[in-house]
């Protein structure tokens, strides 16, 4: 499993750090190997508003990298990308944007929901339609008193009465619980006395890691979908890529 960019590769290895047949690096990192099979993570997406230099906007450099990592899969090769973010964000230049149009075609594009729904992921991974419906997820799950509970809301959207409930037994059972957030979301939570409120966010989409093995990770609508991850690696790595 590869991308173009190091803090994603970290990311990846701590998700696959228990499956011994897989190896997750950088583009460059596979350079001079084959595998039998590659999966490359594009990775970019909103809210950035142009390709990058790895990816589209030098195209020397992006067709270099593209090339290296399409060549290194001796049988199957699986791209992961935002398709959308590529065709209107991408320059007509963009050898990922030409990848994607002349190679790849529309026969071969999988959405990610039929993955997703078909269960080819990893067992501790749980799928759900929207940010409501992971937070009811999180309610049933027994979290041990002592944990550490942290939750991103960039946006009212992300406020609903399962939250309110979730947080508010955290608090009861006295588990340390911070919410990043901007102020207009904070007031709905003044009453909780006991709760650290950071009056900023990091990143836009609904975040949260509770304990040192649930992470919760949503898009930038509270109906995009959503996954439940139970990983200690995972949680781990995630949170140090993504806290400020």
């Amino acid at each position: 499993v590869t991308t173009p960019y190091r803090a994603q590769s970290q990311l990846l290895q701590g998700l696959l750090k228990e499956a011994a047949h897989v190896d997750a690096a950088t583009v460059h990192k596979f350079q001079g190997s084959e595998r039998d099979a590659m999966v490359i993570d594009l990775v970019d997406s909103w809210p950035q508003n142009k390709s990058s230099k790895l990816t589209g906007a030098s195209p020397d450099t992006a067709l270099r990298l593209l090339n290296v990592a399409i060549s290194r899969g001796r049988g199957k090769v699986v791209i992961c990308a935002d398709l959308e973010f590529i065709t209107q964000a991408h320059p007509l230049t963009s050898p990922t944007r030409r990848l994607i149009e002349e190679v790849v075609g529309e026969a071969n594009k999988v959405s990610i929901l039929d993955v997703v729904t078909a269960g080819l992921v990893s067992p501790t991974t749980l799928w759900c339609d929207g940010w409501g419906e992971a937070i009811q997820v999180l309610k049933a799950e027994s979290v041990p008193q002592g944990d550490d509970v942290l939750i991103n809301l960039p946006t009212r959207d992300f406020l609903d009465r399962g939250l309110d409930q979730f947080v508010k037994r955290q608090v009861d059972q006295r588990n340390s619980v911070e919410i990043w957030c901007p102020i207009e979301v904070a007031r709905d939570f003044e009453k909780e006395k006991e709760l650290k409120i950071t009056l900023r966010n990091f990143g836009n989409a609904g975040v949260a890691f509770v304990g040192e093995e649930i992470s919760v990770v949503g898009g930038r609508q509270e109906n995009s979908p959503t996954c439940v991850v139970k990983s200690r690696s995972f949680n781990a790595v995630l949170k140090r890529l993504s806290m400020p």
